[in-house]
């Protein structure tokens, strides 16, 4: 068989009203330590996230902002409160161009909302609820406040997106 040993499976599809996200991680979320330093570093990540003692929270660098969170899945809000060591690490051992742009704020000044997965997902977004407008002729809609492709067909009411060269029902 051709396919033998490829998974074919569906990304998970995680829908956001307001700015959002996506932090991806490769499985379970694995730590190793920062040369020289007291901190640790998600390493099946992309995102530059890291971890400071055992009791200490999870620290998410982006461009100007610092988020954190106690649970590296989920709950990361802004902070200022960034400990010395966490600062060090990051100036040490990273090239400035590692630092995704996670928490960039928005044109309207709204920092987005992390979403994390640590399975294969997509993030579709609108601004605000989904404005549905007829497509001229077709039976059809589409989003006008998203830069996703998001469709609804109106005979069956499903919503179709297109995602990474892929369409989903």
């Amino acid at each position: 068989e051709s396919n033998a040993g490829f998974k074919n499976d569906p990304p998970a599809i995680i829908y956001r009203s307001k700015p959002a996200v996506l932090v991806l991680i490769d499985g379970e979320p694995k730590f190793q330590p920062m040369e020289g330093t007291d901190v640790q570093r998600l390493v099946n990540s992309p995102f530059l996230i890291m971890k400071y003692g055992t009791e200490h929270p999870y620290y998410l660098y982006g461009g100007d902002d610092w988020m954190t969170s106690s649970d590296v899945t989920k709950g990361w809000t802004v902070t200022k409160n960034v400990p010395g060591p966490v600062k060090k690490a990051l100036e040490k051992n990273t090239q400035p161009e590692e630092a995704k742009d996670a928490t960039q704020t928005t044109d309207e000044g709204v920092t987005p909302e992390i979403v994390v997965s640590t399975k294969p997902a997509e993030l579709i977004q609108t601004n605000g609820p989904a404005n549905y407008v007829p497509l001229t002729g077709l039976d059809l809609l589409y989003a006008d406040n998203s830069d996703d492709y998001i469709f609804k067909e109106l005979t069956s009411q499903k919503s179709f997106i297109l995602k990474s060269g892929r369409w989903y029902a």
